[in-house]
């Protein structure tokens, strides 16, 4: 499995910005983004759990009772993503690699 250092970012056709970024996710939620803002006209989003730990995400207000689990080098993407997607996880100092494209 590749480490972030190694991803290789290829934006497709009509793409005009690629963001990757490894961002801490603990008890409290975040939001999935790089940065202080989601990407402009995000039109998609990956996740990359990169922890030992299980990291939820969902809706504003998730809970690791409410999210969708990711467990450790799981991912998840989406093309619905000029929306707000949390995180959180169940202990602290957990990472995960965010990926935004428009």
């Amino acid at each position: 499995m590749p480490t972030p250092s190694s991803f290789i970012a290829v934006v497709g056709q009509g793409s005009t910005s690629y963001v990757q970024g490894t961002v801490g996710v603990g008890t409290s939620e975040m939001e999935a983004k790089v940065g202080s803002a989601r990407l402009s006209n995000r039109a998609s989003l990956a996740i990359h759990n990169i922890s030992s730990n299980t990291v939820y995400f969902g809706p504003s207000g998730v809970t690791t009772t409410t999210g969708s689990p990711l467990e450790k080098g799981e991912r998840y993407w989406t093309d619905d993503a000029n929306l707000a997607i949390y995180l959180i996880a169940g202990s602290a100092s957990n990472r995960v690699v965010i990926e935004e494209k428009n």
